[in-house]
């Protein structure tokens, strides 16, 4: 089912995938266009407490620049998606690829990607009338959701993108660099709040479900895609059978000519 998802994606001009990023990354800067204000002001005040003064230069901001910075940061945020995306894809490459393998992987990512940032960006307009939801929700939403699509991903480019021979190989890899990732950053952040006194408990209690997330989701990946998968590269390598070599010929057929 995943696939097919995947596979109608690409049937449709691969352009749409550049504006349907695009769109995502924008709505992802919506609150930045909300709180713009705020932020300036933010901004003056850090400025005024280093000794610069930067009020001339951004009290006469254009109301206009909300709406420019919010689109140069959706370009920043595509960037960013991009060059990850090339550095998985060099891993991918590593191993045996199939036939519209590079043009699959990116439209899927693309819309994968999408989906993700959408989803986020919505979730993130919750910093104006619940502040105390997206502070504590904002970080679970993402990892959750970074989790799902990630996941989903995979399993949806996999037949067209990764030989069966090493389909396991390859979210090994990917699952490791991953879960390494966050679960540094999740057992960093706990032990700041920790340690810090000027978190609150809410804050602690919330870096405490991170690291319990992080590691919940790595077992139960563990005991259902990984081993999926892991069966899948086993029974593919039982059933593979070399390319038996060419029939007739040799070095004989080379010096018949020749009278020998």
């Amino acid at each position: 089912m995943i696939k097919k998802i995947y596979d109608k994606l690409n049937s449709v001009p691969a352009w749409i995938s550049y504006i349907a990023v695009f769109v995502a990354c924008f709505i992802g800067a919506i609150p930045m266009i909300i709180n713009f204000d705020s932020i300036v002001a933010a901004m003056l005040d850090a400025y005024s407490s280093a000794g610069v003064d930067v009020s001339a230069y951004l009290s006469g901001l254009s109301p206009s620049w909300k709406y420019i910075v919010a689109v140069i940061s959706a370009f920043v945020s595509w960037g960013i998606m991009e060059i990850i995306s090339l550095a998985v894809y060099s891993i991918l490459l590593r191993t045996p690829y199939r036939p519209r393998g590079q043009k699959y992987y990116g439209v899927s990512v693309r819309y994968s990607y999408a989906v993700y940032k959408t989803v986020v960006g919505l979730y993130s307009l919750t910093a104006i009338w619940a502040p105390a939801a997206y502070a504590y929700g904002y970080d679970i939403l993402n990892f959750v959701m970074l989790t799902a699509v990630f996941t989903v991903c995979y399993l949806g480019i996999k037949d067209e993108c990764i030989n069966d021979l090493v389909v396991f190989n390859v979210y090994y890899r990917l699952f490791n660099i991953y879960f390494i990732f966050e679960g540094v950053i999740t057992v960093l952040d706990m032990i700041l709040v920790l340690t810090d006194n000027t978190y609150g408990v809410a804050a602690k209690v919330v870096s405490g479900v991170m690291v319990g997330l992080v590691l919940g989701a790595g077992v139960l990946l563990y005991f259902t895609v990984f081993k999926k998968l892991k069966k899948e590269q086993t029974d593919a390598r039982n059933d593979y059978r070399p390319p038996s070599p060419p029939s007739g010929g040799g070095d004989s057929e080379i010096f018949r000519g020749y009278g020998v």
